[in-house]
């Protein structure tokens, strides 16, 4: 049986990820530099062992295969989880109405890594996007842009593309172009201030990616209409889910950091269900994203 001091010990271990990831550290374990002398930092990765996201042997600390821990995502999501945590204990209102800064950082930092999922695991199963992007005249929608870290990524992947972010928050958009002046692409990244359900553009996008966990359940009915519209054909939906499985704990956490971002748990069935109500067509799932499923679909 679960206790308390379970629970805890799992705070102190996305703490120590966050730890070791900000210091440089898990960047090291993960090239096979298997030493760790710092007393705290030891006492960290100790603790990811016992959860089995570090390995120890002889060669000192290392980590293990098939574990995806990259440094800077790692230090984003350790930081951004603990940051909505605390934002939770104080009685913090579900979504981001207050937009607050060190969490809209710390959430753009983790999100970076999916521009490898969209390249390495969903463009493969999208040869229209993938062929659009690639050719370097590919137009983007970014849902809830947030602090542009994923527009970026993406565009630093796909020279030449155009990307269009949408956000609700004038904290996030006002970083976002920050982000994008530093890394001089005000010509290739568009911000706009506005929900997903007041977009106008008509056959304009050959890749839209629609986070659904951050929008809430009657706004994705009328945003999911506004991206088809949006869509070139034979253009292509990336819907990210919450999950929803079998309510064991990790379920239960997942449902619960949904419903704080505003969305809240969707299944895949609900997630195909409303894709096949708005006309998209060609559905595809992927895992790449896992726990979290990603439905893929077209408009045709």
């Amino acid at each position: 049986m679960a206790s308390l001091d379970d629970a805890l010990a799992g705070v102190w271990a996305v703490a120590a990820l966050g730890r070791l990831a900000e210091s440089g550290t898990l960047a090291r374990l993960g090239a096979g530099e298997g030493v760790v002398d710092d007393p705290l930092e030891l006492a960290d990765a100790q603790l990811l062992v016992a959860y089995g996201l570090l390995d120890a042997g002889a060669y000192g600390y290392r980590v293990p295969s098939g574990v995806a821990l990259t440094a800077d995502g790692s230090a984003g999501l350790a930081r951004a989880h603990l940051l909505q945590a605390i934002a939770h204990t104080r009685g913090h209102p579900s979504g981001w109405q207050d937009g607050d800064r060190a969490i809209l950082h710390a959430q753009g930092r983790a999100s970076t890594h999916l521009a490898g999922v969209i390249e390495d695991d969903l463009l493969p199963l999208m040869p229209e996007a993938r062929n659009a992007l690639g050719s370097g005249r590919g137009r983007l929608l970014d849902v809830g842009v947030g602090i542009a870290a994923l527009s970026i990524a993406l565009a630093e992947r796909f020279p030449g593309i155009h990307v269009v972010g949408l956000d609700v928050l004038p904290a996030a958009l006002e970083i976002a172009g920050t982000q994008i002046a530093v890394a001089a692409m005000r010509d290739t990244i568009e911000l706009r201030l506005q929900s997903v359900t007041e977009m106008t553009d008509q056959t304009t996008f050959d890749v839209a990616w629609v986070p659904q966990m951050f929008i809430a359940r009657e706004e994705l009915e009328a945003g999911l209409e506004r991206v088809w519209t949006a869509l070139r054909p034979g253009g292509w939906i990336i819907l990210a889910l919450a999950g929803g499985g079998d309510g064991g704990r990790i379920d239960a956490y997942h449902a619960l950091l949904a419903t704080t971002l505003g969305g809240g748990p969707m299944t895949v069935a609900q997630g195909t269900e409303l894709l096949n109500r708005h006309r998209f067509s060609s559905l595809i799932r992927s895992d790449a994203l896992h726990p979290h499923p990603l439905l893929l679909a077209q408009r045709t």
